[in-house]
């Protein structure tokens, strides 16, 4: 049916044209339509094309790209063109317009209707141009054309290894900034980068805006829901009149802070139809990176580093279009990259909390909480090199914070968390002098509080609503000079489930007192089935986890055990009521009921505090000065003190002078106890010149 299929007549008589697309020929009772195929603007792409294949048949067709190549002409555009010669003499291409990410090129094949497949070719191999949109013009409205049912875009699969790493030219290696774009402002290649004076690096140009920055599509293919990616870059400022590099603080996360260091985000694009006018689903990650403490050192020749990690979401994974670029950072400076990966990670959950020993040597996935800049020490628990650490604590909650993998949590299971801390000052000079706290004191909340030691905090948010619960807190003796122990435990809720962030921090202690954080662990722990009302009730984890001074005691561990290693010691008794106790869980008291008993059982003794020397009490005595310790059950309500409950004591028959001697009994819980906002197992009594050791505490139901 074509005619003249040549142009043998020397002219192009029945041919005619589809404007920049290719050529074509009227097919009698055959409508046509065009389909626009939007790709990146890139020069990688400046040789693409596509194959058209008819299926019936198997005839191919290749069509090419065409664009807007925004020129001026007459010096209205501003600066910043660049001159071209293949272009008008005097005429520039418009560096801004032809390099912002909105640019696009262009292939528009137009088919009658039948079956086709599509094919992106490079070099006359598959490719796929990063990402791909595309729009069908009006149907024709007198005959049948084809539509998203007649045509198969061939997507093929990635090269071997090309999702291990997905930013290409990702550090301007190649003298040009082909396959980047920008967000505002423009892009130039600079010298050196971080392989020294010879090498590039890719900058930003004539930022106006915090979010103008360098930019790049990710490829489409490789960003599989549910897969994980690390990001990394190296980073710095750099003054756009002085060329002066510039310091930035990554403490100071606001958008608009002077100080604000870049960060990296990604916007998606989804098509909900494929017909020009159709809603274009629009949406955005940030960040998903942030330069990370410690700064460079060198202002000349240093770069920092930039971090941050993703999981592919549904918006990503069926996205269109991804765009990852790089913002913030205020205007007038411009933003200057290499060495810009994009690599997946695979993470367990053996434990949804990262970089917890800091031996990466910065803080990446950690964040400032509060108003509070942080930073890494060198001084780590342990002999170690590194810790976190807040520099200018002025808030009693601010601190260093770290979110949880919130995929990794499941309902009900029991979490354990510990970590090391170091509590200092510093003085005028800025010399370190440590702090010393009491484990003893309970926060007060009043000013400037008192001398306790910081709680460990989960903080849970789900839009404008966030609680915050204490569940970790110091134990054992404080070591001003070293490091020291927090410990805590939680179950996961259904909100920490349903919350958009679950976070780990450091809360009620002094403000103007710098916390120093090293070897963070949040994992799985033994779950808590109520079958036992206590927990740790033999010491044998080495430490006094769980169980809390009561009546002024210091509560610690003993390597004096009675079958173990370990016992349970409270010192420094103020009172004849002074001893420990542990809290006894709501949950397990929920499920407990008036009618219920309970049995207590544990083994004790009384040590000269000095000496260590055991004492024998008299069990028969209700004198305070000679009688023997007891167990009780204490309730306490905000603002009232604890109402004893006597639930056990030793027994006269069969007292060992020389050992452990067992304290036992049953009881059933009275509602004002079950009720209460604390209910606590205590043990107290005792001349006070002596300890308390306890050991193999139980308390369980018995009916």
């Amino acid at each position: 049916m074509i005619q003249k299929n040549g142009a043998e007549e020397g002219t192009y008589n029945l041919w005619t044209h589809s404007g920049g697309a290719c050529a074509a020929q009227y097919y009698p009772e055959t409508c046509f339509r065009g389909i626009k195929f939007a790709i990146p603007a890139a020069e990688e792409w400046r040789d693409l094309k596509a194959e058209v294949l008819d299926i019936d048949t198997g005839k191919k067709s290749n069509f090419f790209y065409f664009w807007e190549n925004v020129t001026d002409c007459d010096g209205t555009l501003g600066d910043g063109q660049i001159a071209n010669a293949t272009l008008n003499p005097g005429c520039f291409e418009v560096e801004y317009d032809n390099t912002i990410y909105q640019q696009r090129r262009y292939i528009k094949p137009i088919m009658p209707d039948r079956k086709y497949t599509i094919t992106f070719l490079k070099g006359g191999k598959p490719t796929w141009p990063q990402s791909v949109e595309y729009f069908w013009e009006d149907k024709p409205p007198y005959c049948d054309s084809i539509d998203d049912s007649k045509i198969h875009v061939n997507i093929p699969a990635p090269p071997t290894g090309f999702c291990d790493q997905m930013v290409q030219n990702n550090g301007a290696e190649e003298g040009t900034y082909n396959l980047w774009t920008h967000s505002g402002g423009g892009l130039k290649v600079v010298q050196p980068g971080t392989g020294g004076a010879n090498s590039f690096a890719l900058s930003s140009t004539k930022r106006v805006g915090v979010f103008n920055g360098p930019a790049q599509f990710i490829d489409t293919r490789c960003l599989v829901e549910g897969s994980e990616y690390d990001i990394l870059a190296k980073v710095r400022l750099v003054d756009e009149i002085s060329t002066q590099y510039v310091a930035c603080n990554p403490s100071k996360p606001g958008t608009e802070d002077p100080a604000a260091c870049p960060r990296a985000s990604i916007r998606t694009r989804k098509q909900s139809g494929y017909v020009i006018g159709d809603y274009i689903n629009t949406t955005y990650m940030y960040p998903v990176g942030e330069t990370v403490h410690p700064l460079t050192s060198d202002p000349i020749n240093g770069w920092n580093i930039l971090h941050g990690a993703f999981t592919v979401n549904k918006a990503i994974g069926d996205a269109d279009s991804v765009l990852l670029f790089f913002e913030r950072g205020r205007t007038g400076l411009n933003i200057v990259l290499d060495d810009v990966t994009v690599s997946p990670k695979t993470r367990n959950c053996n434990m949804p909390v990262y970089n917890t020993d800091l031996e990466v040597g910065d803080t990446r996935f950690w964040y400032a909480f509060g108003d509070v800049n942080y930073d890494m020490l060198n001084f780590g628990a342990g002999g170690s090199s590194w810790s976190i650490t807040t520099v200018g604590r002025s808030n009693y909650w601010s601190s260093m914070a770290q979110d949880l993998n919130v995929k990794c949590l499941k309902l009900g299971d029991a979490y354990q968390m510990h970590a090391m801390i170091h509590l200092y000052t510093k003085t005028t000079s800025n010399v370190r002098v440590p702090f010393t706290c009491d484990p003893i004191v309970s926060w007060s909340g009043e000013g400037n509080g008192n001398n306790a030691c910081p709680a460990m905090a989960i903080k849970v948010t789900l839009g404008n609503r966030t609680d915050i619960f204490d569940y970790g807190k110091v134990v054992g003796a404080w070591d001003a000079a070293g490091f020291n122990r927090i410990v805590g435990d939680f179950v996961i809720t259904q909100e920490m489930i349903d919350a958009e962030r679950v976070s780990v921090f450091f809360r009620k202690f002094k403000y103007g007192v710098d916390i120093a954080v090293d070897d963070l662990f949040v994992g799985e722990g033994t779950a808590w089935n109520c079958t036992s009302l206590t927990k740790n009730g033999d010491a044998e984890v080495g430490d006094n986890r769980f169980w809390n001074s009561f009546g002024g005691a210091f509560v610690d561990v003993s390597p004096q055990g009675r079958t173990g290693q370990y016992a349970l010691r409270g010192s420094q008794r103020v009172s004849i009521g002074s001893g420990l106790g542990q809290v006894i869980s709501p949950r397990c008291l929920a499920s407990a009921g008036d009618d219920s008993f309970f049995y207590v059982k544990a083994y004790l003794k009384l040590v000269d505090k000095i000496s260590g020397a055991k004492y024998i009490c008299d069990p028969k005595s209700v004198n305070e000065s000679t009688r023997c310790p007891v167990a009780v059950i204490a309730a306490q309500n905000p603002g009232g003190s604890p109402f004893r409950h006597l639930i056990a004591s030793m027994k006269s028959d069969g007292f060992d002078d020389n050992g452990w001697n067992v304290i036992e009994g049953s009881f059933k819980f009275s509602m004002s106890e079950l009720n209460a906002d604390v209910t606590m197992l205590a043990f107290e009594g005792g001349p006070l010149a002596y300890d308390i050791l306890v050991d193999d505490v139980t308390l369980v139901k018995l009916s």
